[in-house]
């Protein structure tokens, strides 16, 4: 079940208010929501008893992910809603090098997947149920099956984590049945396991 964290938004008010500042409109991927944007919104309000605060927000319609302009994920709400302008490359002002459906992940976030998996990288898509893969590629990952399997096995999927000279880096991995998988990149990105 997806869930849509319209409250959210009021927490952005009091956390972030700078970010979101004394704007009287919802904007949403750099365009002010029209009227029948709007309309949906106050659809949205009413369903789940929350106000959306006024501000400036990324929206990602593929995950449903979004946050306040500048910052990584807040929440998320339904996928494939019809607000405001396309996501844009840098809606988190990310600078990571990895890319979810264009959006340049914040440090945070790149930082939380770390929990999961070991996050490389690169252009990458993935839908609201977190199945996922590299850009214009095939289904590789599901991020909310890894992401429960690291919980399970206590958070931290990895061992440890191994750096050379700067140009190939390494992680050792517990597996599901407790062996241990290796891998070593290069800065070409391949990897070999």
């Amino acid at each position: 079940m997806r869930t849509f964290c319209l409250a959210c938004f009021l927490l952005v008010a009091f956390v972030l208010p700078l970010a979101a500042g004394d704007a009287p409109e919802l904007i949403i991927n750099g365009k002010p929501l029209s009227e029948q944007e709007m309309q949906l919104v106050k659809m949205l309000e009413q369903r789940y008893g929350a106000k959306a605060i006024p501000g400036r927000y990324w929206y990602d319609g593929l995950t449903g992910l979004y946050g306040v302009e500048g910052y990584g994920t807040l929440g998320q709400l339904p996928a494939g809603l019809p607000l405001g302008g396309p996501l844009r490359e840098n809606a988190s002002n990310g600078t990571t090098g990895v890319f979810v459906n264009g959006r340049q992940l914040h440090l945070q976030e790149v930082q939380y997947l770390s929990q999961c998996t070991q996050v490389i990288p690169g252009r990458y898509w993935m839908d609201a149920m977190g199945n996922g893969g590299v850009e214009g590629g095939p289904l590789l990952f599901n991020m909310q099956q890894l992401c429960a399997a690291a919980r399970q096995r206590g958070g931290d999927p990895y061992y440890g984590r191994v750096t050379g000279d700067g140009t190939t880096s390494g992680a050792m991995f517990r597996n599901s049945d407790g062996s241990i998988t290796s891998v070593t990149c290069g800065p070409d990105g391949g990897c070999i396991y």
